[in-house]
C-alpha cells in the first residue's frame, strides 16, 4: 500500500509539470513587421514571416518535448498506482 501511495505522488508532481504553463516563443505581430518591411515586396515580407513562424515553432519543440516526456512518465506512475491498490486490496 505504501508503494501505491508513493507511485501516486510521483504521479501528481509529474502531472504537475504535465499542466505547469510554459513560456512560448511567438513570432512578431503582422502589424510590426507589417510597418517594418511596407516598403519591401510582398514577396520579401512573406519570407520573413514564414522564417520567423519556423523560428519559433522550432524554440517551442523542445519544451513541448518535455512536457510530453513528464506526460508518459505521469501516465507509467498512474497505471502503477493504481495496479498497486488493487494488489494492495487484493491482499
Amino acid at each position: 500500500m505504501a508503494a501505491a501511495f508513493v507511485a501516486f505522488g510521483l504521479a501528481t508532481a509529474f502531472g504537475l509539470f504535465v499542466v505547469r504553463p510554459y513560456e512560448h516563443r511567438y513570432p512578431p505581430e503582422p502589424t510590426d513587421f507589417y510597418a517594418a518591411f511596407i516598403d519591401e515586396p510582398a514577396h520579401i515580407v512573406e519570407k520573413w514571416l514564414a522564417g520567423s513562424r519556423a523560428d519559433a515553432f522550432e524554440a517551442n519543440v523542445p519544451l513541448a518535448k518535455r512536457k510530453e516526456r513528464f506526460y508518459w512518465f505521469m501516465l507509467a506512475t498512474l497505471i502503477a498506482a493504481a495496479l498497486l491498490s488493487i494488489l494492495s486490496l487484493a491482499l
